[in-house]
C-alpha cells in the first residue's frame, strides 16, 4: 500500500498497517508506464519511509464524518491516533506498522493504470494528481493528492472497479518531522508445514506477505498496493456453511464457514469477489 494512504485508511477501518519495504522486484520489459508516471509512483511508494508527519485528518465514509489526529514515527514503527470526536479528552491508539515488500511501478501496471494532473492545494500545499484504476474487478481505485515536496498522498478517494467513490480522507493540517533512522518492525513468521490450513491459490498479482498460528491462524497478502488479512479457526457445529459481508466505507469484512468445518474472515480494502476467492482457496492440508 501507499504508506500514507494505505496506512491511514487501514487503521482507521481495518487495523492493517503497511508501508513499502524491502527489495524490489526486477521491472518488467514494455512497461505500461511512461517515464514521468513512473517517477511519480515510486516516489509516493517511497515517502513511507522517507517522510515521517503529523497532522489532523478528515475521513468520510457511509455518511459519516471522522476527526483523526495522526502522527507516525519512523523511529518507532508506530503510528500514534486518536479520535478527536469519539469521545473528549479521546485516548492515544499506538498501531503497529507492517513491512510489506516493494512492488514496482511497471508490476503495478500490470493490475493498475495510472495517470497525472493537476491537484487541488490541500492542508494549504501544492499537489499533484495520481490516479489509479484498477485493470479488473479484483482491485479498488485510488484518485490522490499527493504534497509535492514529499510524495505523501494529503487526500484519498478510495473507489469501486465501477467508479463509485466509497470513502475520502483527507488531510486539514499536515507537518512532515524529521524522520530517526530505526530498523523495520520484525514480522511475525511460521513455517506454512506448522499451520492446519493452507491457501491453494491466489487472486492474480498477490501474494503472501506474512502468516502466523496467534490468536488464530492468519496470513498478510498484498498486491503491492492493496492489503487484506486472512484469519482461520474452526467452525463450531452451530455455525452453518455459507457466507456474511460487512462494509465499512472502503473496507471489507467477509466471513465464510467451509465444509471443511472452518471459519475464514478476509478484512481488507478489497471487493467481495476477491475476499470470496481467497476465502474459498482456504484448504486443510489434510486434503492437499
Amino acid at each position: 500500500m501507499l504508506r500514507l494512504s494505505r496506512c491511514v485508511l487501514a487503521v482507521l477501518a481495518v487495523g492493517i498497517i503497511a508501508t513499502a519495504a524491502g527489495a524490489s522486484a526486477p521491472e518488467h520489459e514494455g512497461c505500461q508506464l511512461d517515464d514521468s508516471e513512473t517517477q511519480r509512483v515510486a516516489a509516493v511508494l517511497a515517502s513511507g519511509t522517507s517522510t515521517s508527519y503529523r497532522g489532523t485528518i478528515l475521513v468520510e465514509y457511509s455518511g459519516k464524518r471522522e476527526f483523526v489526529a495522526v502522527e507516525e514515527s519512523g523511529a518507532s514503527g508506530q503510528l500514534v491516533l486518536r479520535h478527536l470526536n469519539r469521545t473528549a479528552n479521546a485516548e492515544s491508539e499506538i498501531r503497529r506498522v507492517n513491512t510489506l515488500p516493494t512492488r514496482t511501478p511497471c508490476l503495478l501496471g500490470n493490475f493498475y493504470g495510472f495517470s497525472l494532473d493537476t491537484g487541488q492545494t490541500v492542508a494549504g500545499r501544492d499537489t499533484y494528481r495520481l490516479s489509479v484504476r484498477p485493470k479488473d474487478t479484483l482491485r479498488l481505485g485510488y484518485v490522490m493528492d499527493v504534497d509535492h515536496a514529499t510524495d505523501v498522498p494529503l487526500r484519498v478517494l478510495t473507489l469501486t472497479p465501477e467508479g463509485q467513490m466509497v470513502e475520502r480522507f483527507e488531510f486539514a493540517e499536515f507537518e512532515p518531522i524529521a524522520k530517526t533512522p530505526s530498523s523495520a518492525p520484525e514480522r511475525e513468521s511460521v513455517q506454512a508445514s506448522s499451520m492446519r490450513f493452507a491457501l491453494s491459490a491466489l487472486p492474480p498479482g498477490f501474494s503472501v506477505i506474512n502468516s502466523g498460528v496467534t490468536p488464530v491462524e492468519h496470513w498478510l497478502l498484498s498486491d503491492g498496493l492493496a492489503t487484506m488479512s486472512v484469519y482461520v479457526e474452526p467452525r463450531s457445529q452451530g455455525v452453518k456453511p455459507g457466507e456474511g459481508v460487512v462494509v465499512r466505507g472502503a473496507t471489507l469484512t467477509y466471513t465464510k464457514g467451509t465444509l471443511e468445518h472452518a471459519l475464514v474472515t478476509v478484512v481488507g480494502e478489497v471487493p467481495v469477489t476477491t475476499a470470496r476467492l481467497v476465502a474459498e482457496a482456504v484448504r486443510s492440508r489434510e486434503g492437499l
